[in-house]
């Protein structure tokens, strides 16, 4: 049998010598030969074979014959080809050039065979796939082979000729219908029959790879043009196009169903997904319900890792906090139940970065917020956490602390008040032993001992109910909480101070208000340790502050209580005596007697002022029966007093004070004896 090779060689009438002077006859014999060879259908002298010489059929000449490419790249392609059935002649190489040649003598031009075109091979790859569908054209057998006819149909690139110009459109319309898409599953459909999207969504669509072009294919379709843009263009009439939102939400089920997003290259396909949308925060709306922000464990919250993406705004950024804080807002943030996003996740991804609050303005509110849910579930350990941290901080913003003085962190120095005390008093009603600083009318006090104080008072004063104060307790050794409490408005003063500024101006109200007695009485007994058990100078600081505070009530009952200084001892003998014309300046029997030494200590009288006198004697001087007991008794402290008077008057240093008032002169002049 004679090989191919053979078959040409004696068909060109090869001689090894092309120098002979036989060469140009040979020429001319050839040239002869194979126009003859190309009168006829009936010639056929091209062979359909494979690179192995296996010939299937034989062709004539004419220009509906094919031959086989001279393509490196499609040399095993083109006998898949052959055994699917395209008739691809096999010649040699100089044999082909010198029968495509412009002024070739071997074949005239009207009848010169053409190599196989893109468009010839699509039509060819689309009637014949749909011939012995479903089975698999063996020139489609493998995505090495069909990647190579791809690359075979695809136009080339073209340069735009102006440096800076566009690139023009690629038209891919030639693919319509050929079977030569492959999607990640390896499966091979036709161009245009469904839609699909670039390998890149692969990723985020493990459970579909039906839906996805495989990614050799993703890469040639790339290599249509030099700008992506245009080849995605083109792509996208034949549908094939990017994953959008809408298509990627319908496969949440299926997604939460496998958990892709437990895996962290999925979880990185996502974000990198939503980055390259253009409205974020519609898209982000679209996926709050989805579980793909991946958050650090805490506690026994196991099932927790993943949280739908709508609570990142109730997440914290740990990692953002200095280092030396860390710590501490950790255990914050585990004890309030506020979920940290997991480091890896945060890193270069400034969407999400954006979506979770971050520093301490966001952190207070944050706090603010789980305060409010947890009410007495958020103890006092994590209040005081939450002030520590704060103050620690020093340099805190206006809306730290705006909001730190809305949360009821603060621990009230009497804990212990009963609601209706705290309501009373015009205090918030709520958890009793801790307080906001925001209630409008109220001062906030922190107290502490004078040095040169004989007694302790801080701890009695700040059990007091006095309208319109809240007593706080700090722990004054804790780093930095004076400076917070002063930055929020806390008045932190030593108890002198309060006593002598403060209380007098609260006496009148905290006595005469709504509250119990025993909570008056608690203010009386502390005014009395400060008038009575002081050393002499607190005592006369306090009792000058008081002396002239109405909050002493009086025997008459109606009128408004007195000062101590404008009342009289009602063991005074001459008050014993006129006890019923001078209720005006008489205490309250209960009251003084449960605090005469207060009185005393504030100035209360043991004489009678002129106009009283006077008020005696008018008394006496109207007298039905002068010569009664009573009478006689009365007039007898009368004259003691008047005596005194005179007497005090007449020892006065300067002369010209030495002058009695009319009022003393007027009672003397009357009857008195």
């Amino acid at each position: 049998t004679m090989r191919l090779s053979e078959y040409f060689d004696l068909l060109s009438l090869a001689d090894d010598d092309s120098n002979k002077p036989s060469a140009l006859l040979r020429e001319a014999t050839r040239a002869a030969l194979w126009q003859e060879l190309s009168r006829s259908d009936a010639n056929r002298v091209l062979p359909v074979a494979s690179r192995d010489e296996k010939v299937r059929e034989w062709l004539p000449v004419r220009p509906t014959t094919l031959l086989r490419a001279d393509l490196k790249h499609l040399q095993d392609v083109q006998d898949k080809l052959i055994a699917d059935g395209m008739k691809l002649c096999l010649l040699p190489a100089d044999l082909l050039r010198q029968m495509l040649a412009a002024d070739s003598p071997l074949v005239p031009s009207h009848l010169r065979p053409q190599h196989v075109s893109p468009r010839v091979l699509c039509d060819f790859l689309k009637e014949e796939q749909r011939r012995v569908r479903p089975a698999k054209l063996r020139s489609l057998g493998s995505i090495a082979l069909v990647s190579a006819l791809l690359r075979f149909v695809l136009p080339e690139p073209v340069v735009p000729k102006e440096k800076d110009a566009a690139p023009p459109p690629v038209d891919l319309g030639i693919l319509e219908g050929v079977p030569l898409l492959v999607l990640n599953d390896e499966s091979i459909v036709e161009f245009g029959d469904a839609t699909c999207f670039w390998n890149d969504a692969a990723l985020l669509l493990p459970h579909a790879p039906k839906l996805c072009v495989h990614e050799k294919i993703s890469r040639d379709l790339r290599t249509a043009s030099r700008s992506i843009e245009r080849v995605k263009e083109a792509c996208d009439r034949l549908g094939i196009r990017k994953l959008r939102t809408a298509d990627l939400a319908e496969h949440r089920e299926k997604i939460h169903e496998e958990r892709c997003y437990e895996s962290d290259e999925w979880l990185g396909a996502f974000w990198t997904f939503l980055k390259g949308q253009e409205v974020r925060r519609a898209h982000l709306e679209t996926f709050a319900s989805w579980h793909v922000l991946k958050v650090e464990r805490f506690g026994d919250a196991a099932d927790l890792s993943y949280i739908p993406l709508g609570e990142a705004g109730a997440t914290f950024d740990l990692h953002a906090v200095d280092s030396d804080w860390q710590g501490d807002v950790r255990h914050l943030l585990t004890d309030c139940r506020v979920h940290v996003p997991h480091a890896g996740l945060l890193e270069d991804n400034t969407l999400l970065q954006a979506l979770v609050p971050r520093g301490d303005d966001k952190l207070v509110s944050l706090l603010a917020e789980k305060l409010e849910q947890l009410g007495d579930h958020f103890s006092a350990r994590m209040r005081e956490a939450v002030l520590k941290y704060f103050a620690m901080r020093r340099q805190n913003s206006g809306i730290v602390l705006s909001t730190l003085r809305k949360m009821p962190l603060f621990l009230r120095a009497n804990p212990t008040a009963t609601e209706r005390s705290l309501r009373s008093a015009g205090e918030p009603s709520v958890g009793s032993r801790f307080v906001p600083l925001d209630l409008s009318g109220v001062r906030y006090y922190h107290l502490y001992d004078t040095k040169h104080t004989k007694h302790k008072h801080a701890g009695n004063l700040m059990q007091l109910r006095l309208p319109g104060c809240c007593f706080l307790a700090m722990d004054s050794h804790q780093t930095g909480f004076q400076e917070l409490y002063k930055s929020l408005g806390v008045y932190s003063v030593d108890t002198l101070t309060f006593v002598t500024e403060t209380l007098p101006g609260k006496l009148a109200s905290a006595l005469g208000g709504r509250g119990s007695e025993a909570e008056a009485n608690r203010v009386l007994e502390e005014l009395t340790a400060w008038v009575v058990d002081e050393d002499e100078l607190n005592r006369k600081r306090v009792a000058d502050a008081v002396k002239k505070v109405a909050f002493v009530p009086c025997v008459d009952g109606e009128r408004r209580p007195r000062p101590a200084r404008d009342l009289v001892d009602a063991d005074a003998p001459v008050a014993k005596a006129f006890a019923a014309d001078l209720q005006h300046a008489l205490p309250e029997p209960r009251f003084f007697q449960a605090h005469r030494k207060m009185l005393k200590g504030l100035g209360m009288r043991s004489y009678l002022r002129p106009a009283e006198l006077k008020l005696c004697a008018d008394r006496l001087a109207a007298s039905v029966d002068p010569l009664s007991e009573e009478t006689t008794k009365q007039s007898f402290w009368l004259v003691e007093a008047l005596a005194s008077n005179l007497l005090f008057v007449f020892n006065k240093v300067d002369p010209a004070k030495r002058k009695p008032s009319s009022d003393v002169l007027a009672a003397a002049r009357g009857r008195v004896l």
